[in-house]
């Protein structure tokens, strides 16, 4: 949990249901320091190798899981690789 609250992106919804996740929860709030740059150098460079080329985050580097890509209507007029429409006179 620290290392998701260090970066400022993640939402922890874990806890609620189970009381025991809730004072998990709770304890990592309270306990919760940023990581220093060496600590952010350290994990960055033991996670390099499993990073590169993106092989465990296919959501992020491929169409697998992008409906938008395969249904580009979805994303509205003006979103098909052209510029968005300007104003109500556009065509």
């Amino acid at each position: 949990m620290h290392h998701g609250a260090h970066w400022g992106k993640s939402l922890h919804r874990r806890a609620g249901r189970v009381p025991q996740i809730l004072q998990q929860a709770l304890q990592a709030a309270r306990s919760f320091r940023p990581m220093t740059n060496e600590q952010v150098s350290a994990l960055l460079a033991k996670t390099a190798q499993a990073a590169r080329g993106g092989k465990y985050e296919l959501y992020k580097t491929s169409h697998t899981f992008d409906g938008t890509y395969r249904n580009p209507q979805w994303l509205g007029p003006g979103s098909l690789g052209r510029a968005p429409a300007k104003g109500p006179q556009a065509p």
